[in-house]
C-alpha cells in the first residue's frame, strides 16, 4: 500500500489547516503532486491512504473539490478527539442553543447575532455554505471562537485572553467532552484526566510531541514491510519524518517544483532517510542527482510527472482565428517587451492571430502598462488595445479600451485548472519562454495536441516534434509562422502529441509507482 504524507497546511502553525470564510477565499490553483498521485491511484484501484497530521476540520470539503474524497485516511486529530465519522453532515446554526432574545441580521457575507442591541456573535460560512465558525463578542470585543467540523459538530473552541497572543484552544469529541487544551503561545498541551488512558502523557511540552506520538502509534500498528511512505518534500513534513524510524528503502520523498526551492544541506540529510526521490521536472532531477550522487547514501532519482495526460484534443483547427496563448508567469523582465514586440510584429502581418496573455497571479495592472508601452514603441496605437477577458465576457464597454476597430491583446487571470483547460480548447499555439516552463501547461498542451514554443529543452517538448526550442527572442516570429502559416507543421505536431499522450497517461505513470513499490519490498 502507498501511504501519502501531503503538505496542504495554509496556516503559519505547522499543525493547523483551518478554512477561511467564503468571502475571504481567493480562487487559486490548489493542485500539487500528492493530489494527482492520489487521483491516479484511485482510478487504477491501487491501495493508498492519506496521513493527515494537521488539524483540518474542513478536510472533506477540500478533498471533494479535488475529487479525492473517497481516499482512505488516517487523521491524527480524529484520533486525539475520538472522532470516527467519515461523511459530511449539514448543521444549521439556528439549531444551536441561542438565548431566547437573540436577533439575527442576514448580510450578503455573514449572519450577525445581536442581543439587546449589542453585538453578540458573527456567524461565518465556508465556500460550500456549511457552518464554519461563530465568533462571540463581549463588550464589542471578540471573546471566543467556535470552530465547526464539516461533518456537522463543534470541533474546538478558542478562548481569547486579554492579550491577543495569549489564548487557549479546547478540542472536543462528538459528545461535547473536551479531550485536550492547547495554550498559546507556548503550545503546551493539557489532557483531560478522564481520557488519560488514551494518551502516553498527561501533559505535553508542545503539540508536535502529541502528533508524533499518534503518528508513530499508527505506523507501528499498520505500516508493513510491503508498504511505501510517499512524503511531500516540504520543511514541515520533513521535520516530522525525521522523528520516526522507518527502513530507508520504504520512504520516498516527492519533490514538486512549485512547492519550495531545493536546499542542498537538507537534501544531504534526506538521503539518509529515503532511498528514492521523485522529481517532476528535468531541472529538479538534475539538482537532486548532483547533490545525492556525492553523499554517503545516494538516492535513486526518478522522474514522474505529477500530471497525467488525457486525450482531450482541442478544436482550434475548426475556428478561423489563430489563438496564441502566451504564459507570462515567470517570464524574465528583460524578455517581456522583446517578446511582445515580436508577437505584435507578427500580428501586423497576420490578421487572424489573436494574442492572449495568461498568468497564475493577478498582475493585470502591470501587464497593461507593459503592453501599452510596446504598442506605443511599435506605433500601433490605431491597431491594438489591451483588454481584460473578464470585461469582454461581461460585456463591460469603454470607448477607449473596447474600440471595435482595434484588435485586442487579451489578458486572462488563470485561477483554476478548469481555467487552463478552457483556454486551451481553442488555442492554436502555446508560448512559454520562462527559464523553467510550467509543467502543468506543458502536459495539458500535450493532451490538447497543441504545439509549444519554449526557450529551454525539457523531456516534455521535443524540438520540431511537438514544439520548437528557440535560442533567441528574435527567432520567435519565425517559430510562430512555422505553425500558423499553413497546417502541415501544426498537424505533424498534433500527431506527435497524440503519441506522447500515452506516455504520460495514468496507466503508464502508475507502472512507475508500482516499480518503486516492488523495489521497496
Amino acid at each position: 500500500m502507498f501511504y501519502f504524507l501531503p503538505d496542504w497546511q495554509q496556516s503559519e502553525n505547522f499543525w493547523e489547516n483551518t478554512a477561511e470564510p467564503w468571502y475571504r477565499e481567493t480562487r487559486k490553483i490548489e493542485f500539487d503532486d500528492t493530489i494527482n498521485q492520489l487521483r491516479m491511484l484511485i482510478k487504477a484501484n491501487q491501495s493508498s491512504k492519506m496521513l493527515i497530521l494537521s488539524y483540518s476540520p474542513f478536510l472533506r470539503s477540500f478533498l471533494q473539490r479535488q475529487d479525492i474524497l473517497g481516499v482512505n485516511s488516517f487523521n491524527a486529530f480524529d484520533v486525539i478527539q475520538g472522532i470516527n465519522l467519515k461523511y459530511m453532515r449539514s448543521l444549521n446554526f439556528t439549531d444551536l442553543n441561542w438565548p431566547t432574545d437573540i436577533e439575527f441580521s442576514y448580510t450578503p457575507f455573514l449572519v450577525i447575532a445581536r442581543r439587546q442591541d449589542q453585538l453578540y456573535a458573527r456567524i461565518e460560512f465556508a465556500s460550500n455554505g456549511r457552518l464554519l465558525k461563530i465568533i462571540r463578542f463581549l463588550n464589542d470585543k471578540s471573546s471566543e471562537t467556535l470552530l465547526f467540523d464539516d461533518r456537522g459538530f463543534l470541533s474546538s473552541l478558542i478562548y481569547q485572553n486579554k492579550s491577543i497572543s495569549e489564548k487557549q484552544q479546547t478540542f472536543f469529541d462528538l459528545n461535547g467532552n473536551w479531550r485536550i487544551k492547547v495554550n498559546y503561545p507556548a503550545m503546551n498541551v493539557e489532557v483531560n484526566p478522564n481520557f488519560y488512558t488514551e494518551f502516553m502523557q498527561k501533559k505535553y511540552d508542545n503539540i508536535e510531541e502529541l502528533i508524533v506520538e499518534k503518528f508513530c502509534q499508527y505506523l507501528t500498528k499498520c505500516f508493513s514491510k510491503k508498504d511505501t511512505l510517499i512524503v511531500a518534500a516540504a520543511e514541515r513534513q520533513i521535520n516530522l519524518v525525521n522523528k520516526i524510524d522507518l527502513p530507508r528503502k520504504q520512504v520516498v520523498f516527492s519533490f514538486f517544483a512549485q512547492r519550495q526551492d531545493i536546499d542542498k544541506q537538507q537534501i544531504v540529510k534526506l538521503t539518509k532517510k529515503a532511498a528514492t526521490f521523485i522529481a517532476d521536472t528535468d531541472k529538479t532531477v538534475s539538482q537532486l542527482n548532483s547533490i545525492s550522487s556525492h553523499t554517503d547514501y545516494p538516492a535513486e532519482v526518478v522522474q514522474i510527472s505529477p500530471f497525467d495526460s488525457r486525450l482531450e484534443l482541442g478544436h482550434s483547427q475548426q475556428v478561423k482565428k489563430l489563438k496564441i496563448l502566451l504564459l507570462v508567469n515567470r517570464l524574465d523582465i528583460s524578455d517581456q517587451k522583446p517578446v511582445l514586440s515580436e508577437l505584435i510584429k507578427t500580428m501586423k502581418q497576420n490578421q487572424l492571430i489573436e494574442l492572449v496573455l495568461v498568468d497564475y497571479q493577478n498582475t493585470q495592472t502591470y501587464w497593461k502598462k507593459v503592453v501599452q508601452q510596446v504598442i506605443q514603441q511599435q506605433k500601433a496605437e490605431d491597431l491594438f488595445v489591451f483588454a481584460d477577458q473578464q470585461q469582454i465576457v461581461s460585456k463591460v464597454k469603454n470607448e477607449n479600451d473596447f474600440n471595435s476597430t482595434k484588435r485586442k491583446i487579451i489578458w486572462c487571470f488563470l485561477q483554476s485548472e478548469e481555467d487552463v483547460i478552457r483556454q486551451l480548447s481553442d488555442t492554436r499555439l502555446v508560448i512559454d519562454l520562462a527559464k523553467e516552463p510550467d509543467l502543468f501547461l506543458q502536459i495539458a498542451s500535450i493532451s490538447a495536441g497543441i504545439p509549444q514554443i519554449n526557450q529551454v529543452k525539457t523531456s516534455y517538448v521535443e524540438d520540431h516534434k511537438n514544439g520548437l526550442i528557440i535560442k533567441k527572442i528574435d527567432q520567435l516570429k519565425q517559430a510562430v509562422n512555422f505553425y500558423l502559416v499553413g497546417l502541415t507543421n501544426w498537424n505533424q505536431a498534433l500527431v506527435y502529441a497524440a503519441k506522447r499522450i500515452s506516455e504520460y497517461s495514468s496507466k503508464n505513470l502508475i507502472k512507475k509507482w508500482q516499480k518503486i513499490s516492488k523495489e521497496a519490498e
